[in-house]
């Protein structure tokens, strides 16, 4: 909600199916670029993919998520993260 504006229950860019024909299931994906970013610990060890539409967002200013917390990253400049 903080991101979007609405609830989206995945991180990743495009659309992923799990299974095939009637019971296949579609997860959706992140909608668009996001003002604010996120990053997480968890794709470093495999167990989710973050999208490029969260990792480089409108504003530089990312939340982001540990085993045990979250911390909010910024630059008081835009464009800092792709200097």
């Amino acid at each position: 909600l903080l991101l979007f504006g609405r609830a989206v229950s995945n991180v990743f860019d495009g659309v992923t199916e799990i299974g095939e024909g009637p019971d296949v299931m579609v997860l959706q994906r992140v909608p668009h670029r996001s003002r604010a970013g996120y990053l997480t610990l968890m794709e470093h060890f495999g167990n989710c993919r973050v999208g490029e539409r969260l990792k480089d967002p409108v504003h530089p200013v990312w939340v982001v998520c540990s085993e045990s917390h979250y911390t909010v990253l910024f630059a008081k400049r835009e464009g800092a993260a792709g200097a």
